[in-house]
């Protein structure tokens, strides 16, 4: 997804685009817990705006990342929309890279979306992401000597047996003030 800025700016017009991007390894790098992701697909337009170029583009894939608790692969699904501006001012004293965060430069006359899509890929990444059923043989342990995981019903069936002979209290209370 490059283009020379004299190629985007002939037409006038809107440049649209619709193209299937490959990025698992610069994910994997930007981002280490990416185990796998699908080739991505980027739907967008681009156009001339106040001395700006700008990019919409929305973008779908999906990734496989570590489930929390059982480290099991989970697919999560991505799709999202973004836009990002390069600055057509050939002067570079005109770029301000504290001030003009989501501007970029356009280096040697080209427009690279690429790195910039990778980018906006990894920063939707979730700190963590939970499998709904953890398969027995998940590579992390479910239970140990004197503990195990449970889910949240099986843990608000269960009475902790510290307490169990309060259960009763309150029905021997309503018995009494009853008689």
């Amino acid at each position: 997804m490059k283009w020379h800025i004299n190629e985007l700016l002939r037409n006038h017009e809107m440049y649209s685009f619709d193209e299937t991007l490959e990025l698992t390894s610069v994910i994997k790098q930007l981002s280490p817990d990416v185990r796998e992701a699908t080739p991505f697909r980027i739907v967008g337009t681009g156009y001339e705006s106040e001395g700006r170029y700008v990019f919409q583009l929305k973008i779908s894939g999906t990734l496989t990342l570590p489930c929390a608790r059982s480290l099991a692969d989970v697919e999560y699904p991505l799709s999202f929309q973004t836009i990002e501006l390069f600055s057509l001012a050939n002067n570079p004293s005109d770029y301000d890279e504290d001030w003009d965060d989501d501007l970029h430069p356009i280096v040697d006359g080209t427009v690279d979306l690429y790195p910039f899509i990778a980018e906006s890929i990894v920063l939707q990444i979730p700190m963590k992401v939970y499998k709904d059923e953890i398969p027995e043989d998940s590579p992390a342990p479910q239970k140990g000597s004197d503990w195990e995981i449970v889910n949240q019903k099986e843990k608000t069936n269960s009475i902790d047996p510290r307490f169990a002979s309060l259960q009763n209290y309150f029905n021997k209370d309503t018995n009494d003030t009853n008689n």
